[in-house]
């Protein structure tokens, strides 16, 4: 799979990729207002969602495709060109001097994805089935100018919209090869039918429907269609969250990208831009969790003084006036705790988190070429696959990128396997504490993590000692006539305890335990991918041991994701 790239200034972003299939015979006197359709179809998506940059790929097929294609063009958008056979063969197809100018003057401003990988079109009908289902794989919607009538070219309209509706009734096609692509959920079955007339014998649409009538597909092609003028509400949360994150990462600081570093010297833009858009997924989700450290903090600490003013106040009848000490305390941790949770803090950190690490794992796959059972592997199959629904945006955004990742070519970019190694992998100093990669991070991240709970379980031991010795010393207070004694040492009794309450709900609040088993899982997992892939290895191995840390890797990300999104700060109501 070969691509070239037209340079296109677009922001490191997650795109929204729009497929297109249609007939080659529309009837020219439909066209017009076909056209019309499309313009506004594809004005609606670019002006509700301003800051996701919009992809139109399609085979720039004679008919419908050319005509989205040129739409699209008029109105700035960025094409792709899913080429499904040898380039001389497919410029043979057209059927007149006009239509194949058409052709190549947006072919030349297209992105071009040579799905043929250079083999001959012995069996063009398989060929243009691979286009296709290629095509509805990747997409978020399909856009179809199609009569809605089954047909039984593999690599036609029809089979396009089924194999798209896989997962609602339609069929795949009749390859392993191609079922291996499905992916089975209905998270990537959008389609949004234009009925057109077919200039041919019964060219009419199907079941009665009029002529340009337009909606989205909610049944498989072959049955009865009912077109829905809007889209469904579980598409628009994964649109509507795209767009959000667009819109954070747009008004980034420049910092976030001051540790970018291209792969690799001339890597195509769109492996590039992927880079970028991780930087920032990455820099967005440190932000987030620094503000919410910093605010759980402030709440835990707030916490503390409610409950010495608690305390004080029912031990010291002179100290009446910390009651509203601990009334405005207890105000100031909900107000505190309710503000967070209204700006999303915990579920953007958790969220975009989950974003940059499924990218991370999923572009260094890429770039060192690494496959699955004989294709490329795509991460987005099976991260966070039926977690939650509310987070299929992320897999839409692993999807449009892997898409957009296309441009490193079937076998990786040159170099990409020693680049993911070194950089994703890493190493490691324990001596001199030094590290670099995912390999480093652990380590450290798991360090940390085990410094916090042992000073956490030394400070818990300390209170508990000075706990019960100042339960003793109160024993002894009548023997020994020293009264003023009694307040100061019940005082303590009560602080000591409440003291070592807030550390551990403070561990249990950051997962501490967790993570430190997790972080320590991960890092023996990247040392012993490390050792194989040290010294002489042949490429097919390292590349094999690749995709199984890759695996691994995606699934404990996802396992961190459950792990933390039930813990969202609250205010302390007992404390």
């Amino acid at each position: 799979m070969e691509t070239t790239a037209v340079p296109m200034d677009l922001p490191a972003a997650i795109p929204l990729v729009i497929g297109v299939t249609g007939h080659r015979d529309l009837v020219e006197s439909e066209v017009p207002a076909a056209r019309e359709r499309v313009r506004e179809f594809l004005a609606s998506l670019r002006d509700r969602w301003p800051r996701t940059p919009l992809i139109v790929a399609s085979q720039l097929a004679e008919g419908a495709d050319l005509l989205v294609a040129e739409e699209a063009h008029a109105l700035g958008l960025e094409l792709v060109f899913l080429q499904p056979l040898p380039i001389a063969d497919y410029r043979a197809q057209f059927s007149g001097p006009e239509e194949l100018a058409r052709f190549d003057e947006l072919r030349a401003v297209s992105r071009v994805v040579d799905l043929t990988n250079g083999e001959a079109a012995a069996d063009r009908d398989t060929l243009y089935a691979v286009a296709g289902d290629f095509l509805a794989r990747y997409c978020y919607i399909l856009l179809a100018l199609w009569d809605g009538k089954p047909s039984a070219s593999p690599g036609g309209t029809a089979a396009v919209v089924n194999y798209r509706l896989a997962s609602k009734g339609g069929a795949r096609p009749a390859t392993d090869e191609l079922r291996d692509l499905a992916l089975g959920e209905a998270d990537n079955s959008l389609v949004y039918h234009i009925l057109v007339s077919r200039d041919r014998r019964n060219g009419e649409p199907t079941n009665g429907h009029k002529p340009l009538s337009a909606g989205y597909l909610h049944e498989f092609a072959g049955g009865r269609s009912t077109l829905q003028e809007s889209m469904p509400e579980e598409y628009l949360h994964v649109l509507e969250r795209t767009e959000e994150f667009n819109g954070v990462a747009k008004h980034a600081t420049a910092g976030a990208l001051a540790d970018e570093r291209a792969p690799f010297v001339g890597a195509p833009p769109a492996v590039r831009r992927c880079a970028r858009l991780i930087a920032l997924a990455d820099h967005l989700a440190t932000l987030y969790r620094r503000r919410l450290t910093r605010i759980t903090a402030w709440t835990y600490g707030i916490g503390a003084v409610m409950g010495c003013a608690f305390v004080l106040y029912s031990k010291i009848p002179a100290m009446w006036g910390l009651i509203y000490v601990f009334f405005g305390a207890a105000l100031t941790t909900i107000a505190l705790s309710r503000y967070a949770e209204y700006r999303g803090w915990h579920r953007d950190h958790l969220e975009y988190r989950a974003l940059c690490e499924g990218l991370r794992v999923q572009f260094y796959l890429r770039i060192a070429g690494v496959r699955d059972e004989g294709r490329l592997h795509t991460g987005d199959e099976s991260f966070l696959r039926r977690q939650d629904p509310e987070l299929d945006w992320i897999r839409n955004a692993m999807r449009a990128v892997d898409f957009e990742m296309h441009d490193a070519g079937r076998d990786g970019i040159s170099g990409g396997i020693e680049h993911a190694i070194e950089t994703w992998v890493g190493s490691l100093d324990p001596v001199k504490a030094r590290g670099s990669g995912q390999l480093g991070y652990f380590w450290h991240a798991g360090e940390q993590r085990r410094h916090m709970i042992a000073l956490t379980e030394r400070t818990g031991a300390v209170t508990l000692v000075f706990g019960l010795a100042a339960a003793a010393v109160l024993c002894f207070v009548p023997v020994l006539h020293t009264g003023y004694l009694k307040t100061p040492l019940v005082v303590t009794m009560g602080l000591l305890p409440l003291a070592a309450g807030l550390l551990e709900a403070w561990l249990q609040k950051s997962a501490a335990k967790e993570l430190a088993r997790q972080y320590g899982y991960m890092y023996r997992l990247f040392d012993e991918a490390r050792s194989q892939l040290q010294g002489d290895v042949a490429d097919d191995r390292r590349r094999s041991v690749l995709y199984s840390l890759g695996r691994a890797a995606l699934a404990e990300h996802a396992t961190w994701v459950l792990l933390n999104r039930d813990r969202k700060l609250r205010h302390l109501p007992s404390h």
